[in-house]
């Protein structure tokens, strides 16, 4: 499964910023864990999935809240995923320092 076109990439580990709408986000998420087998860094979570039930996902998913993953790929064009990995999910420290 492709999740983007090819791209040329000059560094050996780029990162790659993705703003979207929360239902996207969610259901990329969905498709990390579900289909390529991600694997949970974050010390508190075992299962971040649990967070993706619609009430749930509302609760923890806070508008500007961010998450990481490290995901490695090969192929000539960068176009199979080998690993995913978690390593925030829905962060949201930098809005509890604003109160």
């Amino acid at each position: 499964m492709k999740l983007f076109k090819a791209v040329t990439l000059n560094e050996k580990q780029p990162n790659i910023l993705m703003v979207s709408h929360g239902l996207t986000i969610r259901q990329l998420i969905k498709i990390f864990f579900q289909e390529f087998g991600c694997v949970s860094k974050v010390p508190e979570l075992s299962d971040p999935t649990e967070l993706l039930a619609a009430r749930k996902f509302r609760e923890t998913c806070l508008n500007t809240s961010w998450s990481k993953f490290v995901i490695e790929v090969s192929g000539t064009d960068y176009e199979d995923i080998k690993v995913v990995e978690c390593h925030e999910v829905f962060n949201d420290k930098h809005l509890k320092e604003l109160n």
